[in-house]
């Protein structure tokens, strides 16, 4: 439940625009504020315990914002804190492997990004920077920060994708899988959040999860960014893929078949109510098995089975990565059990 509270790597660059700097707070600007100890060192770096608290605060207050309280658990606050000084050493390795492999940022590609931004959020530039300079940023720090973050997306494309590799074997037996071995009938392709309703002694009434759904389906129709919105809200097991799933014909509710099976694709459902919670879906596309091509599909399943394995392959990239360098978390109270 934690680890899907919190953002996934993906969404770093939208932590950007309501959380400046809330996992890669530069040296230079940490060095700045009150020094209140060291967390962990990195070779020669060290990451500051006010760095671990401002970015340990940017998750929690959106986790409970999603869970409509102020007051969160002590031992989730501790395991939150635990998470950003990883993630933060994560930071400052990615950043070194940049460096030694020359991964540049222009401005060019910092003016796009904050383009990119812009027009997703229906918002302009300035505007940008003015919700920076409110959490403390001033344009230079933030497109310095901004600079980081692409940074460790080229690192995560260069390094980490150029890793995996995907045989014309493996797609041909998830071909199979998905479209041969299944019985023939219409599918739909769609992509589900799904929030729960809550346990009776969680802090949150079921009106607030229809206003919490209502307020993400809104998101998802002004920005397009359903899937990223499934990995940050949705508790289906589809959540990690972008809510990913597929359904048969006559076998799901009526209520549920409306919105997925008649839609033209892209089509966004209302919030949808059931004993078990609240659910949203949009369609990607209709489809009976039996009469799909591999060429048809091939690339779509090629990019498929890559990022199932973005996020292992990452992990063991990372580990080559802290095998390389001198690690220390110094704070007793971060280091994990």
């Amino acid at each position: 439940m934690i680890r899907q509270a919190l953002l996934p790597r993906t969404l770093l660059l939208a932590l950007l625009v309501t959380c400046p700097g809330a996992l890669t707070a530069a040296p230079e600007r940490a060095s700045a504020e009150v020094i209140d100890g060291v967390a962990a060192v990195v070779d020669n770096d060290v990451i500051l315990l006010s760095e671990v608290d401002g970015a340990a605060s940017a998750i929690l207050s959106r986790i409970a914002a999603e869970q409509g309280t102020t007051e969160l658990p002590a031992e989730l606050i501790q395991q939150v804190r635990k998470q950003a000084v990883q993630q933060l050493i994560e930071v400052r390795l990615m950043r070194k492997y940049a460096e030694r492999v020359n991964l540049d940022v222009t401005p060019e590609e910092i003016d796009e990004t904050v383009a990119g931004i812009a027009s997703d959020e229906g918002i302009t530039p300035d505007d940008i920077y003015a919700a920076a300079a409110q959490q403390g940023l001033d344009r230079k720090a933030y497109r310095e920060e901004l600079g980081n973050q692409i940074t460790q997306m080229k690192v995560m494309s260069g390094a980490v994708r150029s890793r995996i590799e995907i045989s014309d074997e493996e797609i041909e037996a998830l071909f199979k899988e998905r479209y041969r071995d299944i019985k023939p009938g219409v599918r739909a392709r769609v992509r589900q959040i799904f929030i729960p309703w809550p346990e009776p002694e969680e802090n949150i009434t079921r009106d607030q999860v229809r206003e919490l759904a209502g307020e993400v389906r809104s998101r998802a129709i002004e920005t397009g960014e359903f899937a990223a919105l499934a990995q940050r809200f949705s508790r289906a097991p589809s959540a990690a893929s972008g809510g990913l799933t597929t359904f048969r014909e006559g076998e799901v509710s009526a209520d549920v078949a409306r919105w997925v099976f008649e839609p033209e694709p892209g089509s966004i459902s209302p919030v949808i109510e059931n004993a078990a919670g609240v659910s949203l879906f949009q369609v990607i596309g209709r489809f009976d098995p039996s009469e799909v091509q591999l060429a048809d599909v091939e690339e779509g399943l090629r990019a498929e089975l890559r990022d199932r394995r973005m996020e292992p392959e990452f992990n063991r990239w990372m580990e080559d990565q802290r095998k390389q360098f001198y690690i220390q978390i110094v704070s007793p109270e971060l280091k994990l059990e």
